[in-house]
């Protein structure tokens, strides 16, 4: 068992070989509006260093003929993995990743003595690219059927040498090389931007006709209920197919000009709000509720700026009134507050939050409550209190809740309890501070970007939810 934390250095040099610049895998904050919250280490990083890992332990890969690959849940850059090798046997070994309880990733390694002959044939795509796009392609699942190429991968064989140099003496450096570039076939070209690898199956079996330097790519299927694609390789002497998801696109709130037909003019004047967490999501719909309604907002961001200041220009656009701040719910509130010229409203709508769903097999994480709760309970109590010193006369928050507290899915303890406590905080504050109202709601599932990847028609209207709460915190 060997252990690495697949830093943000590792990670930046792995999408240069690779050329696989996906914003998933390094950009934060475009990493954040995705599934996972966070950057994802390339699958096929995770892969080789799995591989790498073996061979340092002694076990030898000579002679292999055949990579099974399954990408069971995202490894994100942070994260620290453990290896394990679960399976030797004299043609066969198996190995898996884990991050703490949950198997990330899960490998088969095939030997020449128990495999077939297969050879791959009738893939020939005429030119071949030195290197893809700068930019990852944005393809519908129509434009991806029929998607086929060839990527030059001779460049990168002595970089791949460079960082992964047991597996390059073991198999050599231009299968590496090949198995470096599904990275960027998955990731820049088809499903491309909104792309999950799921799986692989390679053979390293010599195809005829096949050039020696260039890894030629060809989607055999697309299916459309499970947005899988199937994609067929080949080059130098390794063939096979690979699998992948294509994501739903980041879910966007509505645009002012739709919300505005849903409000009554001047409703909100009176309201001059702090929306944390406007700068995406329910909090992004809230701040343009209050505002269509002639209210005025601060909204804030954590690391989100270029998302706050569209939200703000959106809203200005028809006349609203919005102001963006950062604002880290995890550290200090008075000392975040002493550097604000304005004064604080007396208005709060609370919707700051982790990433909410992590595939996990534990019923419970200890890490992940603290997490939650640093968010749901200290975050937000800090804030309060912080906002009754400037406004002792009284204000009003809203603190979302879940119903998860109620039905508590599957893997969702730890955000169930915190938002339990959470309401449990929101009855006990007013008692501490005369003046203070706290809402507190139980929301169901809305469309957001932590919900992306499920169908519109299983989740409530956000505007028919958001809406009369606002109305409701405007004239209690």
């Amino acid at each position: 068992m060997n252990r690495k934390v697949f830093d943000p250095q590792s990670q930046q040099r792995f999408a240069e070989l690779s050329r696989d610049r996906n914003p998933v895998h390094v950009d934060t904050v475009a990493a954040r509006r995705i599934g996972s919250g966070s950057t994802i280490v390339h699958g096929i990083h995770s892969v080789l260093w799995l591989l790498e890992s073996v061979v340092d332990g002694g076990v030898s890969v000579n002679g292999l003929g055949r990579l099974l690959v399954k990408f069971r849940s995202p490894i994100l850059v942070g994260d620290e993995v453990t290896s394990e090798i679960t399976c030797r046997l004299p043609n066969l070994i198996r190995a898996r990743l884990w991050v703490d309880d949950t198997v990330a990733l899960a490998v088969s390694m095939e030997f020449a003595g128990a495999l077939d002959l297969d050879r791959a044939g009738g893939m020939h795509c005429a030119e071949v690219a030195s290197s893809p796009s700068f930019s990852a392609n944005d393809l519908n699942l129509e434009e991806m059927k029929g998607v086929c190429g060839a990527l030059d991968f001779h460049e990168i064989v002595e970089g791949a040498r460079g960082m992964f140099p047991a597996v390059s003496r073991s198999i050599g450096a231009e299968r590496v090389a090949f198995l470096v570039t599904l990275s960027c076939v998955v990731g820049m070209i088809v499903p491309g931007l909104h792309s999950f690898f799921a799986g692989l199956d390679i053979r390293l079996r010599r195809a005829e006709g096949v050039s020696s330097n260039a890894l030629s790519y060809a989607v055999r299927s697309v299916d459309r209920r499970f947005r899988l694609v199937h994609i067929d390789v080949v080059g130098h002497d390794m063939h096979g197919t690979l699998e992948a998801l294509a994501r739903m696109p980041p879910k966007n709130q509505p645009a002012m000009a739709r919300i505005a037909a849903r409000v009554r003019k001047d409703e909100f004047r009176r309201s001059i709000a702090l929306v944390v967490g406007g700068s995406r999501g329910i909090g992004e719909l809230t701040a343009k509720l209050i505002c269509a309604g002639g209210g005025s907002v601060i909204i804030t961001y954590s690391i989100g700026e270029a998302d706050a200041n569209r939200v703000a220009d959106d809203i200005r656009r028809t006349g609203g009134r919005c102001d963006v701040l950062q604002y880290d719910v995890r550290k200090s509130a008075m000392e975040q507050w002493s550097t604000v010229d304005q004064a604080l409203p007396d208005h709060i709508y609370y919707f700051a939050t982790p990433m909410i769903a992590r595939h996990r097999t534990t019923v419970f994480s200890r890490a992940r409550l603290e997490e939650f709760d640093d968010f749901y309970l200290h975050g937000f109590a800090d804030l309060v209190q912080i906002c009754m010193t400037k406004h002792p006369s009284g204000m009003r928050v809203f603190y979302p809740s879940s119903t998860f507290v109620d039905t508590r899915p599957l893997h969702m303890t730890e955000y169930a309890m915190s938002k339990a406590a959470g309401e449990v905080l929101c009855t006990d504050l007013p008692r501490a501070f005369p003046g203070l109202e706290v809402v507190a709601r139980r929301l169901p599932r809305l469309p957001t970007d932590q919900s992306n990847g499920l169908e519109e028609s299983e989740m409530a209207d956000p505007i028919e939810i958001m809406l009369p709460i606002v109305r409701e915190m405007e004239h209690r």
